[in-house]
């Protein structure tokens, strides 16, 4: 969303549960910057008219709805970062899904090798500290 996009959410708030400083509300935009216009503004309504803690809305709290939102959409939250926070289509998501976690599994492969290069190491210099020891 734009920055003026954002204000608008964040006017909106600030009139229900403000008086906001102009700081706050800035900060608030910058928090929120980055979801999109539609979904937060919706997001925004939804907490006035279903919170019952009584208190204001924190950027997680709009982030929150705006994921519930596309969840109830059918729409995975998966974005590429090349198409700017663009969600993707179902199908696209699920293969990034699994490209995701088998770079994970290869990645947590490497760093168990590694650990474990790193651990003979060490063994091997406790078992030589230890003959030298033993030899004095």
């Amino acid at each position: 969303m734009t920055r003026d996009e954002a204000d608008e959410v964040v006017v909106y708030l600030s009139v229900t549960y403000g008086p906001w400083s102009e700081m706050k509300k800035a900060m608030f935009a910058e928090d929120i910057i980055d979801l999109p216009f539609d979904r937060a503004r919706e997001a925004a309504r939804e907490w006035v008219r279903n919170s019952t803690t009584g208190r204001w809305p924190l950027p997680g709290d709009i982030r929150g709805g705006v994921n519930q939102i596309i969840g109830r959409q059918g729409t995975l939250r998966l974005t590429d970062e090349r198409r700017s926070g663009v969600p993707v289509p179902k199908r696209e998501g699920i293969e990034n899904l699994r490209q995701m976690r088998e770079a994970l599994e290869l990645k947590g492969a490497e760093r168990k090798k590694g650990m474990q290069r790193i651990g003979d190491m060490l063994g091997k210099r406790v078992e030589e500290r230890r003959g030298n020891a033993k030899s004095e």
